[in-house]
């Protein structure tokens, strides 16, 4: 039996009801939709935490924010933190982050800097818009350099 390939996608303060596919009618989103019609929606579940960082790092890790001791923003994920894509590795899995990570607080930090990659084989950070040249500017730069000055980095 062949070992099925999956998709996580997350979203930043996002409440469930921002798709048309859980009933609001005065948002259209016809692709995302079109996904969750045909991937599972979950439709009913909360967050560990109001704020993004834990909350992200809690469903990465399968832990609480307060058993982590991270409950706020500002605070440093240790780099040796167990996370879904460290634990899926040894399985052949490869994993990537696209988007927000935000595993390291923006202040005091040279973004320039290698990232921990806390078991993703590949990221594509682009945590802090204006910040620095994210992950974004930099796939437009690879794929489309014609287009670039037409990017905003705020």
């Amino acid at each position: 039996m062949r070992r099925p390939n999956f998709l996580i996608i997350y979203t930043d303060q996002q409440r469930w009801d921002g798709l048309g596919v859980n009933g609001n009618p005065d948002i259209h989103t016809p692709h995302l939709d079109r996904l969750a019609n045909q991937s599972v929606n979950f439709d009913r579940c909360f967050v560990q935490n109001p704020v993004c960082m834990p909350s992200r790092l809690s469903f990465l890790t399968g832990q609480y924010p307060s058993t982590l001791g991270i409950t706020h923003m500002g605070v440093p994920v240790p780099e040796e933190t167990v996370t879904l894509p460290r634990l899926l590795g040894p399985y052949g899995y490869r994993s990537a982050n696209i988007g927000k990570l935000h595993f390291q607080p923006h202040a005091n930090r040279d973004h320039r800097t290698h990232h921990p990659p806390y078991g993703f084989d590949h990221l594509e950070i682009s945590d802090e818009p204006g910040s620095y040249e994210d992950a974004y500017r930099a796939w437009v730069r690879r794929l489309a350099p014609d287009q670039l000055p037409h990017v905003s980095l705020g």
